[in-house]
Formats: structure tokens, sequence, C-alpha cells
């Protein structure tokens, strides 16, 4: 082995083991196994017996104690400037790094009150670092941290804010854009009232001033920290995120609540038996159509207690429109299709950007409200029901729902808690756990381009006049991924506002063409709140049997295509 690997110049034989532990989160037990056997093989004697020796990891963590925890800044000059430097990331001169920051409680265990609360991040401005979260800051301890949490990220952000963030020796403009948490998160982070408690809404009739100057003194516990970070703007840069707002607290009020709830209620909201057991069935019935965009597929209704926010997602922007129709009375459902037009309209790229789209949400958002006022009684209006109101200021400012989420941030969560191997000393695991990633991350490029990759060569066909092999099953994107083996996946919309089902992708004067037939539109599948076609939800129809090409390059978007009755309706997949 040593002889190869000399012979061809490659990367060490260690620094391959390292990076491949750290990858896939290997135990230090396991790697010292795998590490002894490995120094058995002849000319290897020299790759260390300790994986602590191999993986760099610190052999002492300095924490501090802040209230009932400990506490570890990691800092956001330092990460940022690291992860750059290991990506072989350059930064134009003229970019600016303009942060969202999240807080949230992480609870480690079911049968104690030991929870993380980490401080992340991640830089909306610049296209190649969207998409990645990082740790600055993480508290360990069986309470909520103090406000002294807080100290290290202001005093920092205060620095960068007045020089510059140094990223690869370069000084860059440096903002926190915005601060994305759930209600409860917020209220901790903002110093104010809980979301139970009267006053406790971050938008009606408060500005950045009277907030600093404690105008509505009912709305404050204390002085936030959050105060001190230059140009943070205490109202508009704290968007409401939709994913624990409109998903995990209205979609799953309407289905779950134990008075409200369609399935978990009680008369006269709750639905018949045989409603819920027919909504189930249809459910189930749409997992074959459901496109590999979705991380979680539908299934039984009867588990909407457990639901993932991406199924509240689904459910709302996609499937409920289809599985309703023919089973919640007319009034219920064109009730819950103002809901769903209405987070179709803020949670689209190309609608939320228009300001006659967003006015028209927010007028539907209202009509919601005021509707489920006199459907469910005044208390059905909740802190989270009453913040629909406010989702089209936030979208007017930072564009789609999407821009503004906490999904990034939950993912990592989970990455963050799967770093933790015993319960012993949990906080230094995970710094050991980063500096290891750190010490062994091998030094390589961020690819940021929306070309299209093709995959799985075929030779299956179908194939036109025109078109030749190479012939491929998928073509993958930064947005969406088209799959011929698999109904879900065939769909998209032209430029030219054409509907085709693709049945193949090959070659033709070294350009890329989809083979498949051609769909008209048809009628609007809904009515009210308006025709459902004016936002492309339609049903559709195939036109012939005959096979034709388009080049790959004409592809406007991807569609989620549902079964309903003998028909098909098509949606705008538009959560990527």
């Amino acid at each position: 082995i040593r002889h190869i690997e000399n012979s061809k110049n490659e990367v060490p034989l260690t620094s391959k083991i390292a990076k491949w532990a750290v990858q896939e989160n290997i135990t230090l037990s396991a790697l010292r196994n795998l590490l002894s056997i490995i120094r058995e093989i002849p000319g290897c004697n020299d790759v260390p017996k300790d994986p602590r020796t191999l993986l760099r990891t610190p052999s002492n963590i300095i924490t501090t104690p802040i209230g009932c925890g400990t506490y570890y800044y990691f800092g956001i000059e330092k990460t940022l400037n690291l992860f750059c430097i290991n990506h072989n990331i350059n930064i134009q001169s003229n970019e600016e790094f303009l942060i969202a920051v999240n807080i949230d409680g992480l609870p480690l265990s079911k049968s104690s009150n030991s929870s993380f609360w980490p401080i992340l991040c991640s830089v909306k401005s610049i296209k190649i670092l969207i998409k990645h979260v990082f740790l600055i800051a993480l508290y360990h301890g069986s309470e909520k941290p103090t406000n002294e949490f807080f100290k290290d990220f202001v005093n920092e952000c205060v620095y960068l804010s007045t020089n510059g963030i140094l990223i690869n020796s370069f000084r860059y403009t440096f903002r926190i854009f915005m601060l994305i948490c759930d209600t409860p998160a917020k209220s901790f982070a903002l110093s104010i009232k809980n979301h139970t408690g009267y006053f406790s809404c971050t938008k009606s009739t408060l500005t950045d001033n009277s907030f600093r100057t404690m105008a509505q003194s009912e709305h404050h516990i204390d002085r936030s920290m959050l105060l001190d970070i230059p140009n943070f703007n205490m109202i508009d840069n704290v968007p409401i995120d939709y994913m624990h707002n409109l998903l995990l607290g209205g979609m799953k009020r309407l289905l779950c609540h134990k008075r409200y709830g369609w399935i978990y209620g009680k008369p006269p909201h709750k639905l018949r038996f045989r409603d819920i057991n027919k909504i189930s069935e249809n459910l189930l019935r749409l997992k074959p159509y459901i496109p590999c965009e979705f991380s979680r597929k539908t299934r039984s209704i009867f588990e909407c207690k457990r639901y993932k926010a991406t199924e509240f997602r689904l459910f709302l922007l996609y499937a409920g429109p289809i599985i309703l129709k023919e089973v919640l009375p007319s009034k219920i459902y064109n009730h819950f299709i103002t809901l769903s037009l209405a987070s179709s309209i803020m949670v689209s790229q190309y609608y939320s950007k228009s300001e006659n789209y967003v006015l028209y949400a927010h007028n539907l958002m209202k009509h919601f409200v005021c509707q489920s006022i006199k459907i469910y009684g005044p208390d059905f209006v909740s802190h989270n029901i009453h913040n629909f109101l406010h989702l089209s200021e936030c979208v007017t400012l930072y564009g789609s729902l999407d821009n503004f989420s906490a999904f990034p941030f939950e993912n990592y969560m989970q990455y963050l808690k799967k770093k933790v191997r015993k319960s012993a000393q949990p906080l230094q695991q995970v710094i050991r756990r980063v500096i290891e990633e750190d010490n062994n991350t091998e030094c390589m490029n961020i690819i940021n381009n929306d070309s299209i990759k093709l995959r799985t060569e075929h030779f299956n066909g179908p194939l036109t006049n025109n078109c030749t092999s190479p012939q491929y099953m998928q073509a993958q994107t930064n947005y969406y991924c088209l799959n011929i083996s698999k109904m879900s996946d065939r769909f998209v919309e032209l430029k030219n506002k054409l509907i085709i089902e693709v049945k193949n992708i090959a070659s033709y004067e070294n350009s890329v063409y989809l083979i498949g037939y051609r769909y008209s539109k048809r009628d609007s599948f809904y009515l009210k709140p308006c025709l459902s076609s004016l936002f492309d939800i339609q049903y559709i129809e195939k036109e012939n049997d005959l096979l034709e090409t388009w080049n790959i390059d004409f592809i406007k978007r991807k569609l989620v295509v549902l079964p309903y009755k003998h028909k098909f309706v098509s949606f705008p997949l538009l959560h990527m």
C-alpha cells in the first residue's frame, strides 16, 4: 500500500483515513480497531495507534461557565475564514457579508433536561456560501442560558460591523441581516413576552425606535443584548419563520388541535371517521406521484401529530387541495384553499417578487384569519394565526418565505446532535468533533454552477428521428431532478408555457434534448378565491401519442402532477 501510494504521489494514507473517519462520524473505538489492523500491514507501522493522534484531537477543551451550564465560542470571523480557506473560496472584493442568525434549543435526551443552545449563521448575500450553516457558539446545560450567552457574539458583531470581516486576507463589509427563530427562542433572544402573553406580537404597532425606547413596556421583560448590534433593526430584521409559524403552527392546528382539528379535534370541527379514513387512503395513493425533491412522501393522516414541517408543507401546498376537495364542506374547503393559495404565492420565487401578488396574498391571509373567527371562534386565532397577517411584510422585505426560513438551521441541528456519542460532556464532544473536521478537511473547491448533470446512461429509447445515443435516465440541476423511470419526476413546464412529460433524454448535434409528450392545459382545478389556473394550478391532459423533442435548456421549472379522479392536476414546484 505504501509503495503504491508513494509511486502515484497520492494523498497520504493517514490523511485519507482521517478524512473518511470525520465524514462518516466514526467512533474513536471503531477507528482504533481499524488502525490496529492497518498497522499489521507491512510498511504501514507508521500509522498512529491512537485515533486522537490521527485526527489531531485537542486534549484540553476550555469552556466558560454560564448560569447552570457551560459554553464555548467558535467565532464568526474564525469560522467563516477557515471554511473559505479549506474550500478554496475566492470572494469578489465588492461582496458584502449579510448574515442570518439562528438561535434555538436542542434537547439531547427525553429522560433529562440536558439541551444545547447553539448560535448558528448563514451568509445570505454570497451565492457560493448561501446553503452552508456555520456553528458560531454552543451552550450546554439543564436550563436555558442567561443573557450573558450573547456577550461574545454581540461584541464580535460590533467589531466586525465597524472594521469589516477578514476573509483570505481581504476585508469585507459585514452586517447582521436577520434573526431567524421560532417564537420561544425569539422571546428569549429579544427579552420580550412569550407568545402566550399579552403584548407578545413583535410586529403590531412596534417600530425599531419604539422597541429600543421600550415605549410598550408590557412587551419587554429585560433589555436585550442584541440592541448593541450596529445597523440591526429589532423589528424588520427579525422576520417570521414560516416553518414554525405557518406549518408547525397553523397547518398543524387545523389538523391536530384537540378542539379545532379536523382529525383530532371535537365536533363540529372534527370530521367523520369515514372521511378521515378517506383522506388517509388518498394520501397513501399519492405517494408514487410525489417528486424526489420532497424529503418525505405522504403517509397516513392518522400520524399527523408526528408530521414534520416538510410534510405539513407538502399537505398545504400540493396534496391538501387534491385530497380534501371531496371531503370537506365547501365553506371549509374554500377557507383552506385561501390559506394554501396565499402560502403558494409567498413561497414562490416568482410571485413573491411582485408587489401586486404579495398584496393579494396579504388580503387572502386577512380573509383567512377573519373567516377563522366565524368558523372556529375567536380562540382559534392564536399567536401563530395572528402572525399570518404579518408574513407578507416579511416577504416584501426579503422575498420568498424560504429566503428566511429555519429549514437549513433545523437540518443542521440534527447533524449537530449526531456528534454526541455518549451522555458525558456533550459540549466537549461537539467541540472536539468540530475541530477534528477543521483539521482534516481536504482543501477542495466548492463548485457552484447551474449546469445540468446527466446520469445513468441507457439504450432503451424511445428516440425520435433526429436524436441519438447517448441516452440518459436522469438530469440533475441545483434546483430539480428529472427521472424518466418515475412518473413523479417526468413533468416539466417549458419557457413557452408548454407542459411535457419527459420519456427520454438524448443527444442531437452536441446538445441535450428531451423526448416526450405534449400536454394541454385544461380547466382550473378550483374557482375560489380565484381561478387556480391564474397561478398555474390546473387540469392537464395528454394531447396525443406523438413523440416530440425540446432542448433541455428550454425548461422553466419542474411540476408536481397529482391524480384526481380520472384526471391529472399540475402544480408548480414552488419550494426549491
